[in-house]
C-alpha cells in the first residue's frame, strides 16, 4: 500500500468584509458560478468536477480561513491525521463526516506556522464539467508567505507527501500530482500570510480574457 499523501488542492475558504461585493467579483469577473449558499456561506465552483473551489463568508476583516487539501480515501485521511498528531500539531476538528455542501470525510489542523489546513476525501463532484474559454477549471495552486520557510517546506514534504519541483530566490514550489506545483512557500517574508491563489484556465486566450 502506498503512503497516504495529498493529491490536489481542492478549495480555499475565505472571510470577506462585504459578502455581496465579493460574490459579485468572483462571479462577474472570474466567472465562477454559485454551487450553493448555506449558513451564510457562498460556495463557488469552476468548470471542473470539484464541488466548489472558493467559499466566501462574512467576517469583520479579510482573512484566509482554511485551505482544503484532497486525498484519495477515508483511510488516507485517518493515516494523515495520525501523522499530524505524531508531529505534535494541533488537530482543530478530528476526522469525521463533513457536514458542509458536498459532504465527504476529513479533519482540520493547525500547521507549523499556524495556518488552518484541512485534509478531505470523498467530497461530491459535479458531472456537468467541461472547459469554457475564460472560465477557471480549478484552483491551480496556493502560495503561502512564511516566517519559517524550512519548517513549512519540510511539513509539506514529510507530512503531506509533496515533492519539490523548483526553487528560486523568492520561493520554493511543491507538487503533489502532475501539475508543476500545487503549493509554493515564499522565503522568509515575515509571517504565515496568504501570498496568492491561482486558478487554472483552459488556454492562453482565457488568460488574456
Amino acid at each position: 500500500m502506498s503512503e497516504a499523501r495529498i493529491t490536489a488542492v481542492h478549495s480555499v475558504d475565505m472571510g470577506v468584509v462585504d459578502l455581496a461585493a465579493a460574490t459579485k467579483f468572483y462571479t462577474d469577473i472570474w466567472k465562477l458560478s454559485v454551487a450553493k449558499e448555506a449558513g451564510g456561506t457562498v460556495y463557488l465552483r469552476g468548470t471542473g468536477p470539484n464541488y466548489y473551489v472558493v467559499s466566501l463568508r462574512q467576517r469583520p476583516q479579510a482573512e484566509l480561513i482554511r485551505v482544503n487539501l484532497l486525498t484519495d480515501s477515508k483511510a488516507a485521511v485517518d493515516a494523515l491525521q495520525k501523522k499530524v498528531e505524531g508531529m505534535g500539531l494541533e488537530v482543530i476538528e478530528p476526522a469525521g463526516k463533513l457536514d458542509g455542501p458536498g459532504g465527504g470525510y476529513g479533519f482540520t489542523f493547525r500547521d507549523v506556522e499556524g495556518r488552518n489546513l484541512a485534509v478531505i476525501a470523498g467530497v461530491a463532484t459535479h458531472k456537468d464539467v467541461g472547459d469554457v474559454q475564460g472560465q477557471p477549471r480549478k484552483v491551480s495552486h496556493v502560495v503561502f508567505n512564511s516566517g519559517e520557510t524550512e519548517k513549512s517546506i519540510e511539513q509539506f514534504k514529510s507530512l503531506l507527501g509533496f515533492r519539490v519541483s523548483d526553487v528560486t530566490r523568492m520561493m520554493t514550489f511543491l507538487r503533489c500530482n502532475s501539475d508543476h506545483h500545487s503549493v509554493a512557500v515564499t522565503h522568509n517574508t515575515g509571517g504565515p500570510t496568504l501570498h496568492h491563489i491561482a486558478f487554472e484556465v483552459p488556454d492562453w486566450e482565457s488568460v488574456m480574457k
